[in-house]
């Protein structure tokens, strides 16, 4: 595939894999997803904010441009670039932690931060790819891309959701099961660390690779990426048993004040809102959910309260959880 085709599928490619992240990311969360316009925020801020946060560290320090596909770092033309990745790292954990901190009661457990994290990363991987094929037109009569090169330059782009997923999820930890926003700071610089030197790892095996067989950096690449893509799982798989243990605890008083009823309440644990359907199920995990914070001092009875009488409201109206 050669000139302005390569160029314009590349980026298409690149897009549509950031937005099916986003996606994919939204709908990990099947017991109460984070609300659109935030995910949405986040994304914008992973590709232009992030961005720009990096570029103007970078111009301000001397520091050489990293704003392209990270599978480029394979190809010696320069040394590693270790403070540029740092750079990177840096920029989406500022996006990362003004959107948790704003927006606080968002944040529950790892998962929530997992989300905000990766959706951040997706965008940070578009704007890579944005400015790397930019850059192609100016020589786009000479450019040769085969498929491959396509798809490695678009997949490569994803680490960013895992680097930036890593520090989310330590955010969401910090912030929903330590509590406070003492909790979610540390669990933010604990994440910013563990992010820049998962990064830092990455760029070091990429271009030095180790000592023996060409074959053990290969595989060595192969662990960094796979290690953190199964950290992000095995974070939504023990999240998703956590919201459940939350909603059983929380809805069980609900079904003996005769709000719910025991078969509504499995409904819920086992199907979320696929099998629950109807507003009422949206309502009742929003209540399960605003009784954990009570519990945490971050909601009031009030609102607690005022969930509830809603959905017994629904309830007398026939509406199905």
């Amino acid at each position: 595939m050669a000139g302005l085709t390569a160029i314009v599928v590349g980026f298409l490619v690149s897009l549509v894999l950031a937005l099916l992240s986003l996606v994919i990311l939204w709908y990990a969360d099947r017991y109460e997803k984070e609300p659109v316009r935030l995910v949405t925020l986040a994304f914008g801020g992973g590709l232009i904010v992030a961005p720009l946060l990096a570029w103007l560290i970078e111009l301000a320090f001397g520091v050489p441009r990293t704003l392209a596909p990270l599978l480029l770092d394979r190809f010696p033309l320069t040394g590693p670039n270790y403070t540029g990745a740092a750079i990177d790292e840096l920029a989406k954990w500022v996006v990362l932690l003004a959107v948790t901190w704003r927006w606080r009661d968002e944040l529950d457990d790892a998962l929530d931060g997992l989300v905000y994290g990766g959706v951040i990363g997706a965008g940070y991987a578009l704007a890579q790819a944005s400015v790397y094929y930019v850059q192609l037109l100016g020589i786009a009569s000479v450019v040769r891309l085969d498929i491959g090169t396509i798809w490695a330059l678009a997949l490569s782009g994803m680490l960013n959701c895992v680097f930036t997923g890593v520090a989310g999820a330590l955010i969401g930890y910090g912030a929903g099961l330590l509590s406070g926003r003492g909790g979610q700071l540390g669990g933010a610089l604990v994440g910013l660390v563990v992010a820049v030197l998962y990064h830092l790892g990455w760029v070091a095996v990429v271009r030095q690779g180790v000592p023996g067989p060409a074959a053990l950096s290969a595989a060595l690449i192969t662990l960094l990426t796979w290690a953190g893509l199964l950290f992000l799982v095995g974070v939504v798989i023990w999240a998703l048993q956590h919201e459940r243990a939350v909603i059983r605890w929380a809805l069980t008083e609900e079904v003996q004040r005769g709000v719910l009823t025991e078969a509504e309440l499995r409904q819920l644990l086992t199907g979320g809102h696929r099998l629950g359907g109807g507003e009422r199920a949206k309502l009742a995990v929003e209540l399960a959910f605003a009784k954990w914070r009570l519990a945490q001092g971050r909601a009031t009875p009030e609102t607690v309260t005022v969930l509830r009488e809603e959905l017994q409201t629904r309830k007398a109206e026939g509406g199905a959880a």
